[in-house]
């Protein structure tokens, strides 16, 4: 046994047994024992580091638009942080707390083809927390199979991985806890408001400096949300009259 086995690689109460130190029984007793030990010990230390990773002041952005028809014959354009452009943030700080983030995508042919994916959170020590959600392949904008797959693939995975991480939240709807993108207006509707800018003389720098102060609050026309697309349309009906008022004077 020791030919095969090194003694300075087991445990110090295997080699105790192993010696004739210990009888089967107490040794398995206080191997349970050190194990529910090991397993706290690792448990709190994945929550430390997780509390310290959560002290970091987390912005992700909004890297991603997405365009694509509704079940309705209308447009729905929206904006979201990608999963590649929000790791790339957590990663680094999550390692330096010793922590790694792992996916398993899972699909229940039995059940409508729903789709399983599982995000792990593991501490070097051992210990790890998982997040599962499900959901039916997202075909819209005519998919196929295979994209229909992805996509729902890739939705999952930075909703598990956001959700573990603690910034779910910030795309997240006050109704009900349910996740929602933010809408932004289509891409027709971008260009529709600078050909008015520009037809109209109205300074679109003028105009994006109004954009970025109440009610609006955004930096540039594409990131114009749908509910906020009649205060905008009033605001360059305001411009254009006064514009001519002052060509009449």
């Amino acid at each position: 046994m020791n030919d095969i086995v090194k003694s300075d690689s087991l445990s110090p109460l295997v080699q105790a047994a192993m010696s004739g130190q210990l009888d089967t029984d107490k040794l398995s007793k206080l191997l349970e024992i050190q194990e529910r030990y090991e397993a706290n010990e690792a448990r709190k230390a994945f929550h430390l580091a997780l509390a310290r990773f959560k002290k970091n002041d987390l912005v992700l952005e909004k890297d991603r638009i997405v365009s694509h028809a509704t079940r309705t014959g209308g447009e729905k354009t929206y904006r979201h942080t990608s999963l590649g452009a929000g790791m790339g943030v957590l990663n680094p700080l999550l390692a330096t707390e010793d922590l790694n983030m792992t996916w398993k995508p899972t699909q229940d042919l039995d059940n409508g083809g729903m789709i399983t994916v599982t995000a792990t959170m593991t501490h070097a020590m051992g210990h790890s927390e998982s997040c599962a959600l499900s959901a039916s392949p997202e075909d819209s904008g005519g998919k196929n199979n295979l994209q229909a797959i992805g996509s729902t693939i890739s939705y999952l995975e930075r909703y598990t991985g956001f959700a573990l991480c603690g910034v779910a939240s910030m795309d997240q709807d006050d109704d009900g806890g349910k996740m929602k993108e933010p809408e932004y207006i289509t891409v027709d509707q971008v260009d529709g408001i600078k050909i008015r800018l520009k037809k109209n003389d109205i300074s679109e720098e003028r105009f994006l400096k109004w954009l970025a102060g109440p009610p609006v609050k955004c930096g540039s026309i594409e990131e114009i949300q749908v509910q906020s697309l009649d205060i905008v349309n009033k605001r360059i009906e305001s411009a254009v009259r006064a514009s001519s008022m002052e060509a009449r004077q």
